[in-house]
């Protein structure tokens, strides 16, 4: 089994699990909030039930067993046996956490190490059943002789059920299921489940495995089967007809019997024929003279059966390319076999009877068919390059051949699965194809053709009739199958077939009239009626003319490192554009400054002056008539330059809005509702406020706002700091809370929207508030300031300095925080990202924590300046304006401190050679210009040389080299080609401020 077929069971198995624990966590948070219905706990027994009986197929036994319990507890809540105390919420909260560590658990490589028998046993004390010993009820007292493998195995309840379902008419069975057979046929095990419980009702599953395999451990040693105990109204060889159960049995258990029955077999093995395969490629000694011919045809042969395999794979529903496939692996077939290559001839003949089902229209070629068919192209190729050099070993075809096995026996029963005991029955396909063709004006008929019964060559007659009738019309299906013709596999004298034509009845009659032929009757097919396809056959009644329902929508799984290319690649376009658009300005700006009048009028007074003679003659001036000539060619020329250049410059516009619509497109792609992110942390909440001993629940809106995926992905630890510390700290207890005059339930609220092209994430919670107080108290005690620097702080720093290394407030260390580490990373992370994080505090009232981040990490809107001749980028979104003072309205303070009165507002004036070591500034003259930048919730004002303007710009990472550089955050490449650096002003804010030490980080100069 491949790695690929390994990841989809185990990937298919979690996707479904994740679903039900999300269920059954949040349906149980609504349980404890008092929202109780009976469809409520119909859907948590229904999640169990699903989780039990996957795990209990996939082999995942500790999953199964925990799942099992959680339906048991369920199940009697839901018979009204039990009901949802405290007690009972608390062991399904602690069961649903075992099944989630065990889910996260089948993802490493590591032994899992998590115990499932204390869940198990308080999940049995809470239904009172601990001590109570599951022999009082015996299964084969009630069930009768049951399988070895079945024993010890059955719980009460598995009984109770059983002797239900008989008292209500269904057969009892013990399903022994061979995984081993589905997984060599790519059946997807979870899917396969699912529908044996849509057949018959499945009770209890179990692996009945002796050492401990997986389904998605290695093909040559996996051999593992499911056991289940499951209800059936019918036989259920019957009843399980359809899948692709080969070498799975079942026995059914009756009372009164005094031994177990005989295995009933659901579906033997099916054997495909491929073969012995031959090592040896060695010439026909007699075909010899007729190598240089073949070794001709073959080559053309080869390449154009790659050419057409490569067309089909554009196009899987083409007949006319299966058919050339065809054609061209029976000649290959026909001729490699003539010159005694028998293991090539071997090979194609399996590729022709593989793409004879295609042809019949059994089944529907796949992507897994382009592979096998191109792999045996590869195969072919191989040996034609053997035989010319000489070589007559043949190559090892153990892999083609047991993909061939796989393939054809996965054919094979759907064949069984279509046409079973003898009967006409249609496959989707096929049915869907009469509706089709009725809907398009033909008649769909079923016909049926007998032979006489001392007939002889069944087959030949049955593919003459096909032929024959073939030129009327189509043929939708038929038993036997045109395949099963071809090989001669007919046993019977019977044809029947599903034909479509808008030729009369007479005519197919005389056409399909052979010799041998005893009967031939028609009926016209009806198809069921069904909400599907009524409307649109009721419509074809009063008119042809039939518009197709609109196309569902549809989602398909991308892998992150593909979006990723994609957007790299945008990026690049972006970088294009801006290049294009440069040399399109430039190339514009210098032919406005080219006088084509003054040329022409300079043209045309040399031609006049050579063609007089009281003028100065032109040759006088050095200008014959050849120069004269060339001087009007460039006017022409630069008359052409001018009017290209407009009509680039027309072209440049365009590509800016194509490019745009594909940048915006390409962050679409990558975007995601948040609302599961939050969803996480209804949990959160509740478990961390009954640790603290308070009441609060969570409150979230706009889950629908979307997010760049990988920003969703980074922001789960710092909301999960704020919301801890929100608990432990913001959030009085509910006696304080009464006394206050507050409600006794404490709220948090998580709130996500867009604002001013940014994304916001606000947490707020309606507690105490920031005390002023503590934190300068606790800023003091860790040596985050001095006393006297506390004095002159505002509000807005004072709050900022919960953010720093080391600070805490807290009176002890708990499990939730104190350490002074969660605030710290919480501010980082979000620096991190690009993203600023605002606090907003009323004591008494609560605090609100806003975070606003960029829509995407990958193109930002910029300011470029020019600093020291060197160019850097301000993200837009913290650039507040731009300024200009003269040298008299900046004022200095403390002999060192420069800053700007704006508006009655004193801002401090920054140099950026002392923030990140520029040299060589240039010598301002004149007004000093500024950009007023908004970091850390402050505003400051940074010298500049330029503004060059505002662009779209593509962020670069910076080499490792450069990671510790202060203040810069990556750069970008221009449309000149040349670097702009992007300035961090978070980090150019705490620098100035003292926050970070100068000698944290290494200069850009280093």
């Amino acid at each position: 089994m491949s790695e690929t077929t390994d990841a989809e069971i185990l990937g298919s198995f979690l996707d479904e699990a994740g679903i039900c624990i999300a269920t059954l966590n949040d349906k149980l948070l609504e349980v404890e909030a008092g929202n109780i219905d009976e469809e409520m706990i119909s859907e948590m027994f229904r999640a169990a039930h699903s989780m039990k009986g996957s795990a209990g197929f996939l082999n995942l036994d500790s999953i199964s067993q925990v799942t099992h319990s959680l339906e048991t507890i369920l199940d009697w809540i839901r018979k009204d046996k039990l009901t949802f105390t405290p007690q009972v919420i608390e062991v399904l909260f602690t069961a649903f956490d075992t099944v989630s560590a065990l889910l996260v658990a089948l993802t490493t490589d590591e032994e899992c190490t998590i115990r499932i028998k204390p869940v198990i046993d308080s999940i049995d004390e809470v239904l009172g059943i601990k001590d109570v010993k599951k022999e009082l009820v015996k299964p084969e007292d009630e069930l009768g002789v049951i399988p070895e493998w079945m024993t010890d195995r059955l719980s009460i309840d598995d009984v109770l059920e059983a002797m239900v379902a008989r008292n209500s008419g269904h057969r009892i069975y013990a399903l022994r299921v061979s995984l081993k057979s589905l997984t060599s046929n790519n059946s997807n095990l979870v899917g396969v489940y699912h529908v044996i419980e849509k057949l018959i009702t499945v009770q209890t599953v179990f692996d009945i495995t002796d050492d401990k395999t997986t389904p998605w451990q290695s093909h040559n040693t996996f051999d593992y089967h499911a056991g289940m105990l499951c209800f059936s109204k019918e036989d259920i060889r019957a009843a399980l007809a359809a899948l692709p159960l080969y070498n799975s049995f079942a026995w059914e258990l009756i009372p009164e019997a005094s031994e177990l029955a005989e295995p009933l077999l659901i579906k033997a093995d099916s054997d495909v024929d491929l073969g012995s395969p031959v090592q040896v490629l060695e010439m026909a000694p007699e075909m010899e003279k007729h190598y240089n011919l073949w070794k001709s045809e073959t080559a053309e042969e080869l390449q154009a059966l790659e050419n057409i395999i490569v067309a089909f794979e554009n196009d899987l529903h083409n007949m006319d390319t299966i058919h050339g496939i065809f054609r061209l692996m029976h000649r290959l077939k026909s001729s490699c076999s003539s010159m005694g290559f028998i293991e090539m001839g071997r090979i194609a003949h399996n590729c022709e009877s593989l793409l004879s089902r295609y042809r019949a229209g059994e089944v529907q070629a796949t992507e897994k068919s382009i592979k096998l068919l191109l792999q045996t192209k590869d195969f072919l190729d191989e040996c034609f390059t053997r035989t010319k050099e000489g070589n007559v070993e043949a190559p090892d075809a153990s892999t083609l051949d047991e993909s061939y096995r796989i393939l054809m026996e996965e054919f094979t029963g759907l064949s069984q699965s279509i046409a079973k005991a003898g009967e006409f029955e249609l496959a989707d396909e096929s049915i869907k194809a009469a509706e089709d063709a009725i809907i398009a004006g033909s008649k769909v008929w079923v016909i049926t053709v007998e032979l006489n019964d001392d007939c002889l060559l069944a087959d030949i007659r049955f593919g003459m009739i096909l032929r024959n009738i073939d030129a009327f019309g189509s043929i939708l299906a038929c038993t036997p199958t045109e395949h099963d013709i071809e090989a001669g596999l007919v046993n019977g004298f019977t044809l029947k077939i599903l034909y479509a034509c808008t030729a009369d009845e007479q005519a197919i009659i005389d056409s399909a009239t052979i010799d041998m032929v005893s009967d031939i009757s028609m009926r016209q097919y009806v198809p069921e009626i069904t909400r599907s396809n009524q409307t649109a056959l009721s419509s074809k009644q009063s008119s042809t003319s039939i518009q197709k329902g609109s196309q569902q929508s549809e989602t398909v799984r991308v892998d992150t490192g593909r979006l990723d290319h994609l957007m790299n690649t945008a990026g690049e376009m972006i970088i294009t554009k801006a290049r294009m658009t440069q040399l399109s300005e430039s190339i514009r700006l210098n032919t406005i400054n080219i006088d084509i009048a003054l040329l022409e009028n300079i043209s045309e007074m040399f031609v006049a002056a050579s063609s007089t003679t009281n003028r100065v003659q032109p040759a006088s001036m050095g200008l014959n008539d050849e120069k004269i000539k060339k001087i009007e060619r460039m006017v022409n020329s630069f008359k052409v330059i001018r009017d290209s250049s407009e009509s680039l410059s027309d072209t440049t516009v365009e590509l800016h809005r194509h490019t745009s619509t594909m940048q915006n497109s390409v962050i679409q792609i990558r975007m995601i509702p948040i609302g599961p992110l939050f969803q996480r942390f209804h949990r959160l909440v509740r478990d961390l406020s009954k640790e603290r001993f308070k009441q609060a629940t969570l409150v979230t809106s706009g889950e629908t706002t979307e997010l760049d995926k990988k920003l969703i992905d980074e922001l789960t630890d710092p909301l999960t700091h704020l919301i801890r510390n929100s608990v432990d700290h913001g959030l009085e207890s509910a006696e304080d809370r009464l006394k206050l005059g507050k409600r006794e339930q404490a709220c948090i609220t998580l709130n996500a929207y867009h604002e001013g092209g940014q994304i916001c994430v606000r947490v707020q919670d309606n507690g105490r508030g920031l005390d002023k107080t503590k934190i300068i108290e606790g800023a003091i005690k860790h040596g985050l300031v001095t006393a006297s620097s506390a004095e002159t702080m505002s509000d807005d720093e004072i709050y900022s300095l919960i953010f720093q290394p080391g600070f805490s407030t807290a009176e002890k260390i708990t499990n939730i925080s104190g350490r002074g580490v969660g605030m710290d990373i919480v501010n980082n992370k979000v620096n991190e990202l690009k993203g600023t994080i605002g606090i907003e505090t009323q004591a008494g009232v609560g605090t609100t924590f806003t975070i606003r981040l960029p829509l995407t990490l990958a193109m930002i809107e910029a300011l470029l300046v020019e600093i020291g001749g060197i160019r850097y980028a301000f993200p837009l979104e913290s650039v507040r304006e731009i300024v200009e003072v003269n040298e008299t309205e900046i004022k200095t303070i403390e002999n060192k401190n420069r800053v700007i009165i704006l508006r009655d507002n004193a801002i401090s004036l920054l140099e950026l050679s002392t923030i990140i070591g520029v040299d060589g500034l240039s010598n301002r003259e004149g007004p000093t210009r500024a950009i007023i930048t908004k970091g850390n919730s402050e505003t400051m004002a940074i010298c500049v040389d330029k503004v060059l303007g505002d662009e779209e710009i593509v962020v670069k990472p910076l080499p490792a080299e450069f990671a510790n550089v202060k203040g810069i955050s990556g750069a970008t490449v221009l449309g000149d080609g040349g670097i702009a650096l992007i300035l961090d002003i978070n980090i150019i804010h705490n620098i100035s401020k003292g926050l970070i030490p100068l000698d944290q980080f290494q200069s850009i100069n280093h």
